[in-house]
C-alpha cells in the first residue's frame, strides 16, 4: 500500500505551498489526462472519492474503479453481493475509511470489506453528500417524485427521508449543497430550496416556471462567507451561472466575460476559494477575485463536458468529463507561452 501511494504523489503532487495557484493559468499546471480513447475507461467517469487509505476511487458508466496513481483496477462486490445498478453516479468517502456508493437505482455502503445495500426507496438516483460528526450521512434522491420526499438522512441502517410535508417540494431534483451555516440547498426543475428541520424556503427563478420535467438547477457551490452559486444547463438572461444573495439573482460580469452565457453542468469552491466551472461543451472556466480563466479539450482536456471536480488531500484538483479523467497540479518551474502572453518569435 505505501507503495502505491508514494506513486499516486508521484504522478499528481503538490509540489508548492500552493496545491493548485490560482493567481497562474491553469495552463501552466501540470496536467496529466487519462482518456477513454487510449483504454483507460469503458465508460465516461461521473463521480471521484478518495478513501482514509488514500485510494482514488472513480465511479462512471460502467461501474467503479480504484486508482493507485498507476492502473485503474475494477473492483467487484463481495460474493453473492452486487450494486443496484452498474451506473455509478455519485461518492463519498466517509471519516472511517469506507466509501458510499449512489447509484442509479440505490445506494450502498462499502465498509469493512462487505458492500451494504439500501434497498427502501430504490427508484432513484442517489446522491451521498454530506457525513455528520455523529456519523449521519445527507443523500439526495434524485429524478423520482414522489410522496417519500428528495432529501434523506442515513443511519446504521436507517434511512429517512424529508419532502413536501417538511417544506421541500414535490418535484424532480438534480443537485443539493450544505452552506456554513447548515443550510441544505436543493436544486430542482423549477426551484431552489433552501431547508434545515423547521425552516425553509423557496425560490422559484422566473426562466424555469413553465419548465416541465426537464433539469433547471443542475449546479450549487456554497462559499464559506455563505454565497451561493447556482449553475442552470442552458445560457440567457438570469440563468447560465449566477449568484444569489437575500432572493436575489445576478450573473459575475466582467471585461469579456458573462457567465450568463455559459451552459453550467458542475460546480466547485476549491481550498483556496476558487470557483471551478464545469460546462456542457466548453471544458473548464475557473474564477478567483476578478479573474476568469479557461481550459477546454484544445489545450489538452481529455473532454469539454465536465460531470465532476475534486481536490485531493494533496489539494490536487481532478476533473472527470465526457472523455476521460485530468489532474492539475503545481509545478516547481512555472512555464510561460504565448498562452500567458509571451511574444512568438518572428519567422525567419
Amino acid at each position: 500500500m505505501r507503495c502505491a501511494l508514494i506513486w499516486l504523489v508521484f504522478l499528481c503532487d503538490a509540489v508548492s505551498a500552493w496545491a493548485v495557484n490560482p493567481n497562474v493559468r491553469i495552463s501552466q499546471y501540470g496536467h496529466t489526462a487519462w482518456r477513454i480513447q487510449d483504454g483507460f475507461f469503458d465508460g465516461a467517469p461521473y463521480s471521484i472519492a478518495q478513501t482514509a487509505d488514500g485510494y482514488l476511487w472513480i465511479g462512471g458508466a460502467n461501474g467503479l474503479l480504484r486508482f493507485d496513481g498507476v492502473r485503474f483496477v475494477p473492483w467487484s462486490p463481495p460474493l453473492g453481493k452486487q450494486l443496484p445498478s452498474p451506473v455509478v453516479a455519485a461518492l463519498l468517502a466517509a471519516p472511517d475509511g469506507s466509501l458510499w456508493i449512489g447509484t442509479l437505482s440505490g445506494l450502498s455502503h462499502w465498509t469493512n470489506q462487505d458492500l451494504v445495500n439500501y434497498s427502501m426507496y430504490a427508484n432513484a438516483v442517489f446522491d451521498p453528500g454530506f457525513e455528520d460528526e455523529d456519523g449521519t450521512t445527507w443523500v439526495m434522491r434524485g429524478v423520482a417524485v414522489d410522496e417519500i420526499g428528495p432529501l434523506c438522512q442515513v443511519k446504521a441502517m436507517a434511512m429517512h427521508c424529508y419532502g413536501k410535508a417538511d417544506g421541500i417540494p414535490e418535484e424532480r431534483y438534480s443537485v443539493f449543497t450544505r452552506d456554513s451555516a447548515g443550510n441544505f440547498w436543493l436544486g430542482g426543475s423549477n426551484s431552489l430550496t433552501r431547508w434545515r428541520p423547521g425552516s425553509f424556503q423557496t425560490y422559484y427563478p422566473r426562466e424555469l416556471r413553465s419548465n416541465v420535467g426537464a433539469p433547471g438547477v443542475t449546479a450549487l457551490a456554497s462559499g464559506p462567507d455563505g454565497s451561493l452559486w447556482v449553475g442552470f444547463p442552458d445560457s440567457g438572461p438570469s440563468i447560465g451561472l449566477q449568484q444569489f444573495s437575500h432572493g436575489a439573482w445576478k450573473p459575475f460580469v466582467v471585461p469579456g466575460f458573462d457567465s450568463s452565457k455559459l451552459k453550467v453542468v458542475r460546480l466547485f469552491i476549491d481550498h483556496q476559494n476558487a470557483l471551478w466551472v464545469g460546462t456542457f461543451g466548453h471544458g473548464v472556466y475557473r474564477i478567483y477575485g476578478p479573474e476568469v480563466d479557461h481550459f477546454d479539450s484544445s489545450e489538452g482536456l481529455s473532454g469539454d463536458s465536465v460531470y465532476a471536480f475534486f481536490e485531493d488531500k494533496e489539494d490536487n484538483l481532478w476533473v472527470a468529463t465526457d472523455k476521460g479523467l485530468d489532474c492539475f497540479r503545481d509545478q516547481q518551474i512555472t512555464a510561460f507561452s504565448t498562452r500567458e502572453g509571451l511574444t512568438a518569435p518572428a519567422s525567419q
